[in-house]
This record gives structure tokens, sequence and C-alpha cells, in this order.
């Protein structure tokens, strides 16, 4: 363990999310890189991931809230939030005032359901197989997907997952 293993479990997750979308109607975006925080809506489509930062967590679920971070036999469990962008091109206002028409907004919706479920079941089915984020063993949870409005040109969904991830000693 060390101090690069948090990014690289981004770096895990964020291939994952890219390998999912090659199969969806928008496919992947040429626009993907893994950002310091949430991004702007400045370009589409695009697939964007950050780590939302580790979190102890509760480890005896039927305790008080003053037993977190105390698992029996097994020490403190810290969780790490890594979420994934998914960006693609919206209907917007025509240069000649005209708004766009329902089969806009829903091309649009059709690309972002795609990266959703394929987000969804390939990080689901990788962590099954044991192939993401490794060992099998390793705590994992899909939060619910959230769908992101039209800004700019651009509406998406944002996906979150959290992993375990076991600390360091810098002092060892």
């Amino acid at each position: 363990m060390a101090a690069h293993d948090l990014y690289d479990l981004l770096q895990e997750f964020f291939a994952a999310c890219y390998a999912a979308l090659a199969d969806t109607r928008g496919g992947q975006p040429e626009c993907a890189y893994v950002s310091e925080g949430p991004p702007s809506f400045d370009a589409c489509p695009c697939l964007v991931a950050w780590i939302g930062g580790p979190a102890p967590a509760a480890t005896f679920p039927l305790q008080p809230s003053l037993a977190e971070m105390q698992r029996f036999q097994v020490g403190q469990v810290n969780l790490v939030s890594l979420t994934a962008l998914s960006l693609r091109c919206a209907a917007t206002v025509g240069d000649d005032g005209i708004l766009p028409q329902p089969p806009d907004h829903e091309a649009a919706a059709a690309e972002i359901a795609d990266d959703m479920w394929a987000i969804w079941n390939h990080l689901i089915a990788g962590k099954r197989r044991g192939t993401l984020f490794a060992p099998k063993e390793r705590n994992f949870a899909l939060e619910p997907t959230v769908a992101l409005n039209p800004e700019g040109g651009a509406a998406g969904a944002q996906m979150t997952v959290r992993v375990e991830l076991g600390g360091y000693d810098p002092f060892a």
C-alpha cells in the first residue's frame, strides 16, 4: 500500500467506465479524462471521473453511531467515493430561435440511458468476475445514478461507487 493507491483505483474505475461505453449508441467519446474534481460542462460528448475522497465505513450497523470505524478483529474500513460523469450533446435553441423538438431531446436521452445502463452493468459484471476492484471480497457499493439537467448544450448522468481501500502506514 502506498500514497498512489487512491489514484490507481480511480484509473481502474475510469478505464472500466470508458470500456463500458464501447457498445452504446454514442460510443466512446474522444474527450475522456480523470479530473481533479467535478468538471464544467464545457465539452460533449465527454467522460470524466474524479475522486470524492475517503470516509470510514459504518462497520457495526446494529450499534450506535459512535461505533463507526470499529470493526471487530479487522479495524477501520475505508470507503473511497469514485464518480464518473458521462456527458452527451443535448438539444439547444437554434440560431434562428426555434426551440428543440421532442425528437431532439429523445436522441440525447437515448444516449444518456445507454451510458448509464452500460456503465452500471459493466461495473457489476467486472466486480462479480473479480476483474474489477480486486480482490473479489473488497467492499463495493453502487450509489443511485443521477440524471443531470441540460446545461450549456450538454446533458448526462453521474454515477458514484464506493470501494474499500486499505490504508497504509507512511511511517513504516
